[in-house]
């Protein structure tokens, strides 16, 4: 039998749910969930085995217009060079939105890579509402599957359709990884989204978090993590009164990184005010 190995990008526009699908799909929180537009600000890679094949997915930042500094600027490449790495191209819409315009993006994609159409969150409407959906997107000429992240309904579908699409080659990592990040990495993006999750209102995007330092001593990982934001009004906020608002945040992270670890965690945060860290050249130190 001939083993086949490929990359899947997710693309779309932003909070259509392209983070839950890749999580749901390699069933480990590989890519930070909110409900806030941006959340996702570099490709990331997640695995799925299967028999004789494996898929390398890769989630992109959200394809809306931005305001182009240094941050928006390294987002757009991001999903530039995911999808020249990618075999198969997965555009992903939310059920209800389906716009003219995204139909045309969807035309032009499929001279790209070969392209599959994937409508998120069915689980909020019924068929009735949804067949309008599927038949506008008729024209495409491509494969289009709903799909429901949260509760995981024909994500087997999808992988099938994937697969047919997926080239000759050979596992590139081993069945037990489901991620490429660091675990570092990871700790960074879940005290960023437990930020995200309590902050968005008063700080949409002026959020990054930097981990200083990640050691483990005995049965205990020590983590000490800058959290960086963009104005001097944003640290009292992010702080909150008595520093009520960093500890829920630390309480709601650390629980998440021991479970990611299996690990108690000691953590260590403090915020630094960086006006024009979006604006930096190397943007990168900034993204954990």
């Amino acid at each position: 039998m001939n083993n086949k190995f490929g990359k899947v990008v997710f693309i779309g526009e932003p909070n259509v749910g392209k983070s839950s699908i890749l999580n749901a799909l390699v069933g480990e929180p590989v890519s930070i969930v909110t409900d806030m537009a941006g959340t996702t600000r570099e490709a990331v890679r997640g695995y799925l085995d299967g028999d004789g094949w494996q898929i390398e997915f890769l989630d992109t930042p959200g394809m809306g217009s931005r305001k182009k500094d240094s941050l928006d600027k390294f987002m757009g490449k991001n999903i530039s060079v995911a999808v020249q790495q990618a075999d198969v191209i997965c555009y992903v819409l939310e059920v209800g939105y389906i716009r003219d315009e995204y139909i045309r993006k969807a035309k032009n994609l499929q001279d790209k890579k070969p392209l599959i159409v994937v409508v998120n969150k069915v689980d909020k409407t019924n068929f009735e509402k949804l067949y309008p959906d599927l038949a506008k997107l008729n024209d495409v000429g491509v494969a289009v599957i709903p799909v429901s992240a949260k509760k995981g309904d024909n994500l087997d579908i999808l992988v099938n359709e994937i697969v047919r699409f997926l080239p000759k080659g050979e596992k590139q990592v081993d069945e037990d990884e489901y991620t490429d990040q660091s675990v570092k990495k990871m700790c960074a993006e879940i005290i960023r989204g437990s930020l995200i999750e309590r902050v968005k209102k008063e700080i949409p995007h002026g959020i990054a978090v930097v981990i200083t330092g990640f050691s483990q001593k005995q049965k205990i990982i020590e983590i000490s993590a800058d959290v960086i934001c963009s104005k001097q009004s944003h640290k009292p906020i992010i702080i909150g009164k008595r520093g009520a608002m960093l500890k829920e945040v630390g309480i709601a992270a650390r629980k998440k990184i021991e479970e990611l670890t299996g690990t108690h965690v000691r953590l260590n945060t403090h915020v630094l005010v960086k006006e024009d860290w979006r604006e930096k050249k190397e943007i990168s130190q900034y993204l954990g």
